[in-house]
């Protein structure tokens, strides 16, 4: 599946039927994982697979979930990181990331789920050792709303798509999401960008399918910087631990779509120094070579 049609079509499942995974199926994600892990490392992060959704729906209930709400599903997949620093927790959402796509594409619904108020001596049970810990989890089971997988509408939609179009959603107000000239800054931090200057980069498409990208409450914390031959990746916040969540999806994301259209390159994470521009701080964590 493209990401864009990923993009489109993914979506959170908050309720679960009672029927479990096939095997077949869990294997075929359990090797998803294997094949980011070993990309990364497998020295800072691995997966770990819940089979018995009820004892980690028992144990998380009340401390964990989404918004607050913890999910209740059959299964239950987790990534363990060696340490709890920055770059770790990036990386580990962008592995993360790329199994709930594998998830998608077989017709599994998944969720993520906050895990990262609970008691440190939990993390390391559900690490299973006392080298790790699972800071990030995501259920797993299929939707109870049948007609969950049902966006070939959508789908079919992307091959309707045109400048005229993109232009204008990029440009676009009123909408919960802020529109990308917003999001794109030409050389420096807070300079946005024209769509003229994104469609001479080639970057117009890409950036018109990231809008659809998932962040935690909506909130957007990431910001692109056009310098040069590069495009540096910014985070708002830097100190909340939700955006490195975010900005690990971004990477993913950004990184499939920006292949698919031929730019075969890799973000590369260099983390730098806080900073801040009108009373916002910000910190630049990623560069991708153009």
């Amino acid at each position: 599946m493209l990401f864009k049609e990923y993009l489109i079509g993914r979506k959170s499942t908050r309720e679960y039927s009672s029927k479990k995974v096939e095997t077949e199926r869990i294997q075929q994600l359990k090797f998803a994982a294997k094949e980011v892990t070993e990309k990364i490392g497998s020295n800072l992060i691995g997966f770990e697979f819940f089979e018995n959704g009820d004892d980690i729906y028992e144990k998380l209930e009340g401390r964990g979930g989404y918004s607050g709400v913890m999910i209740k599903s059959p299964h239950y997949f987790g990534v363990k990181m060696a340490n709890d620093e920055k770059e770790t927790r990036i990386k580990a959402a962008y592995a993360m990331q790329s199994v709930l796509k594998a998830a998608f594409e077989l017709g599994i619904g998944t969720c993520w789920v906050d895990i990262s108020n609970v008691p440190h001596s939990l993390e390391l049970e559900l690490a299973g050792d006392e080298e790790h810990i699972v800071n990030y989890l995501f259920a797993l089971g299929y939707p109870k709303e049948k007609s969950f997988f049902d966006f070939k509408s959508k789908i079919s939609a992307i091959a309707g798509i045109n400048k005229f179009d993109i232009k204008r959603e990029l440009k676009s107000e009123g909408s919960s999401r802020l529109p990308i000239s917003e999001l794109v800054y030409l050389d420096k931090w807070g300079e946005n960008a024209e769509y003229e200057t994104l469609e001479q980069w080639g970057l117009d498409e890409l950036f018109y399918h990231l809008r659809n990208a998932p962040s935690h409450m909506n909130a957007q914390p990431w910001r692109f910087v056009l310098d040069n031959d590069v495009i540096k990746l910014g985070m708002l916040r830097p100190n909340d631990e939700a955006n490195l969540t975010d900005i690990g999806i971004m990477m993913y994301l950004f990184e499939g779509l920006a292949n698919e259209m031929g730019m075969k390159e890799t973000w590369t994470i260099d983390i730098s120094e806080i900073c801040e521009d009108h009373g916002e701080a910000y910190q630049l964590v990623a560069v991708f070579d153009m």
